[in-house]
This record gives C-alpha cells, structure tokens and sequence, in this order.
C-alpha cells in the first residue's frame, strides 16, 4: 500500500495519458467519410474548342477510409479521366467519367462519385460541307456501267482550323472498279486543295468513308467468224465441203470475242455408202455470255467417188478441220 502511494501523481498522470492515446487511436481507425468537389478539365483538340461541359463543371467525390488519411487527402490528389479520342466534333456525347485517387491513399481509402458520366461536345473553328466526288482508279477493261457509281452519302463536311478548312477546294472518294457485275465498297474520303494536293491530315472529314454502289456489264463486241464443221471421217475418202454461211456473226463480251478465231459446229455422224450428205447442225457453244446469228448453218459434203464406208473414226479435236 505504502508503494502504491509512492509517487501517486507521476503514476495518476500516466494512466490519463495512456487513457487519452487509446481515445486518439482509435478515433484514427475509426472509417469516416467526406467529400470534394473536383474540377473537370477537357483540353481543347486542334482546330477546335470545347463547348461542353461548361467552365466551373465539377464532379463530386467521395472519400470513406481512416479519418487521418481521408482528412489528408487533397483535390489534387483526385484526377477525374475522361477518354475524349472518339468524340465527334459539333455533336454532344455522353463520355464516362473515371477517378483516380494517388497510390498512397488508393488501398485504404475508399472512393466513390456522382455523376458517372458528362456530356462532351467540341465546336470546329470552321465547317464547310462538300459534295462527294468519284475518282476511278483503274478502269475495268471491258466493261461498262449500267448504273453510274453513287456515293452515300453524297455530301461530307470538312471540319478544322479555318486556314486549313479554306485550302479545302473538292473531297474526292477514289476507288478501283471491280470486273464483277456489282461494285460496292467502302472508300476513305480525301481533301484535296486548289494544287489537288491532299491535305486531309490537316483538317478532319466527316464522314471519313463512304459507300461506293455501281452496277455494270461487260462491254458487248461483234465479230464475223468462220465456221469449222466436226463430222466422222470415211477412210479413204475427202469430201468436198459446203459451209452455208461460211461465217457468222458472234455477239458477246470483247474479251472473250478477242481470243475467237472459228467456230465449231456440233459433231454429226456420216452415212456410209452415200455421196451427198447434207445437214442442218447447230454451232457449238463457247461461252454462256455468246451467242451466235444464225444459230444453225447448212454443211454439204460430196464424196466423187463413192467407197465402202469404213469403220467411223471420232471426231477431230476442236479447231482442226475434218479430213
């Protein structure tokens, strides 16, 4: 007891001392909340100026962890992330909004905000809207439009700075013509200057592609042709041949008509034992996109000597005239 009493307000001073500490501690552990508001900043993009949100926008934050470490946080400790890369220009788009909180407080302090997304919109300097025209870059031979290319849509706009929107003189969509009968694709627009030199990445265009549709055909050829008669061959024996008419008149793709020399008739057998043998054959067939006036031609053969019919050989190969 006697020690007890030893020094009695040293020790009294202590324990209020230790009593005050735990209050302290534990009123740091203890969660609390508190709020910020943060400031939105857009930077402007080039050749043009942010319409919105307006000046003063904030976002409002909220923080919950240790009171030591919330009460320590700063507004630049908070940095408010708005992805604006796809952002079209004179249009309002609803962007997300994203926050980060600095590493030393991003594991123990909870954060949280309101609104979660904001309305972004850039106003171009200038804007001057043009009509979409065709360059062709390499005509497809042999063919020919029966629907002229379109485009869609037909009109663009050039956006930008208004230096580089004022060099714009035409937008042109180029593209390469396909040897099918439907042409559709899409086609990147380019800006081109009084010099026709392009300066597309000096402005932006809107829209920056556009359909190209066209409907077209193979350009149609005429052409006189001999005609080539395929019969079985006696042995022995070489006809006189009689082609009625020995040409005949072939329409069709020019392509196709450029490689035609001659053409056959369908193969017909020969009677043995006569010496006059007249036919009626049809042509033979050599593309689907040909045709033939007449269809069919007259073949006589006239043997001066009549012979014993030999056996039938097949016919010729295409091209070579029968014997």
């Amino acid at each position: 007891m006697t020690l007890l009493r030893q020094n009695w307000h040293i020790k009294a001073g202590s324990l209020v001392s230790a009593v005050l500490l735990a209050l302290f501690v534990r009123k740091q552990e203890d969660l609390v909340t508190r709020e910020l508001n943060v400031p939105v900043k857009i930077e402007p993009r080039y050749g043009q100026r942010v319409a919105d949100p307006a000046a003063g926008t904030s976002v409002r934050v909220r923080l919950e962890g240790p009171g030591n470490l919330v009460d320590d946080v700063q507004v630049d400790d908070l940095k408010i992330i708005l992805n604006t890369t796809d952002t079209p220009p004179n249009r309002s788009t609803r962007v997300p909004v994203a926050v980060d909180l600095v590493e030393k407080y991003r594991n123990r302090v909870a954060v949280d905000w309101s609104p979660r997304a904001v309305l972004v919109k850039y106003v171009s300097d200038a804007a001057q809207e043009f009509s979409v025209e065709m360059r062709e870059l390499s005509p497809a031979r042999g063919w020919e439009y029966i629907e002229n290319p379109v485009p869609s849509p037909a009109r663009a706009t050039v956006l930008g700075p208004r230096a580089s929107v004022a060099q714009v003189r035409r937008i042109v969509a180029p593209f390469t013509r396909e040897t099918e009968p439907r042409v559709e694709q899409m086609v990147t627009l380019h800006a081109l200057d009084d010099r026709a030199q392009d300066i597309s990445d000096q402005v932006q265009i809107e829209p920056a592609q556009v359909r190209i549709t066209a409907i077209q055909q193979p350009v149609l050829g005429r052409k006189r042709v001999p005609v080539q008669p395929v019969f079985e061959v006696r042995a022995g024996s070489a006809p006189q041949i009689t082609v009625t008419p020995r040409q005949v008149l072939a329409t069709g793709a020019e392509s196709t008509l450029e490689r035609l020399y001659v053409v056959e008739t369908v193969p017909f057998p020969v009677p043995p034992g006569e010496s006059r043998v007249v036919r009626d054959v049809d042509l033979k067939s050599i593309a689907p996109d040909v045709r033939f006036e007449p269809t069919r031609v007259r073949v006589q053969l006239v043997y001066t000597r009549p012979r014993r019919a030999a056996q039938a050989s097949p016919a010729p190969s295409p091209g070579v005239a029968a014997r």
